[in-house]
């Protein structure tokens, strides 16, 4: 039995010791509790006592998910002046190490140390299976690394009078994928003919439809004639360009287009008689590829529009 066993509890009770570590009234040579050692305790051989013989020495150990500094010094000895020896070590957090490698995707951490926690993350176009993070504890990272598969959109739907399109080889739409539409026989695809698989899992746009679309040409505006798009029946996006004659100014835009509803719009220009009217100081510049247009492919260049003002 350790000789600090042997003095009474009630004694020690009476309060002997001193904050450095010298027991005051005790019996020459013994020290008292050794320090506290943060993160860490003394070894349960000793873990009860208050009282040391001199020449005792303690171990320390660090609690779970802790690790003694390296090159430092777990015991401490009880001198004879009653005092410890300096306590020359710390418990600092275990590392756990790298989390795991997420393919397509990527983690966030401060640190990966015990207590620690790191968040997974897919790359654009991914879709997480499994938890989104992982704990280091005592014995290692829990859990398991999570993993990114691709993002799929739902079939398509088929068209009627047109071609649905389907994946590549048998297989998924996945994200970044086009599927291209088309009509048959003289049927007109209403709405995109390609559509993107997104990020979310659905499509970019609304699946198209095929329509016959029959637009016959207006009368050529009087002093004026056709410039582009000469067939009388057009169909769906087809674009009729006008031009005034010499000495005739166009009011109105230049381009139409065959709509959906089987009608030219907007509606024809009407060409004007230079001398009849005044210009005004505006001037706008429209382009024949209008909104419109450049929906249903139709590119033109710009065309610089006189704006006038009929002043009789």
């Amino acid at each position: 039995m350790a000789l600090g066993r042997l003095y009474w509890r009630g004694w020690l009770e009476a309060g002997s010791f001193r904050t450095d570590g010298l027991c005051v009234g005790c019996f020459q040579g013994n020290c008292g509790p050794p320090p506290n050692l943060e993160n860490g305790s003394v070894s349960d051989e000793y873990s009860h006592e208050v009282l040391f013989a001199p020449n005792t020495e303690i171990t320390y150990r660090c609690h779970p998910g802790y690790q003694f500094q390296e090159g430092s010094s777990r015991t401490l000895l009880c001198r004879a002046d009653s005092s410890w020896s300096p306590l020359q070590t710390r418990c600092l957090p275990k590392s756990c190490g790298s989390p795991g490698d997420i393919l397509n995707g990527y983690y966030e951490a401060e640190a990966v140390n015990f207590g620690s926690k790191v968040k997974f993350f897919c790359d654009t176009g991914y879709m997480m299976v499994g938890r989104s993070y992982r704990l280091c504890l005592a014995s290692g990272w829990d859990g398991q690394v999570p993993t990114c598969e691709t993002i799929k959109c739902p079939d398509l739907p088929s068209i009627d009078n047109g071609l649905t399109p389907s994946p590549p080889q048998g297989g998924f739409w996945e994200y970044g994928m086009v599927a291209k539409f088309s009509c048959i026989n003289d049927f007109s695809l209403i709405g995109s003919s390609s559509l993107i698989c997104g990020a979310t899992g659905q499509w970019n746009k609304n699946i198209p439809t095929c329509k016959v679309v029959r637009c016959f040409r207006p009368e050529t505006p009087e002093n004026g004639q056709v410039y582009v798009g000469f067939s009388v029946v057009h169909k769906f996006g087809d674009a009729v360009v006008y031009k005034c004659n010499p000495g005739f100014v166009m009011i109105g835009d230049s381009t139409i287009y065959c709509m959906e509803n089987n009608n030219f719009e907007p509606p024809p220009p009407i060409c004007r008689n230079a001398s009849e009217i005044t210009p005004t100081t505006a001037i706008t510049t429209t382009s024949a590829g209008s909104q419109v247009g450049r929906n249903i492919g139709q590119q033109y260049g710009l065309l610089i529009i006189l704006v006038y003002v009929n002043t009789q």
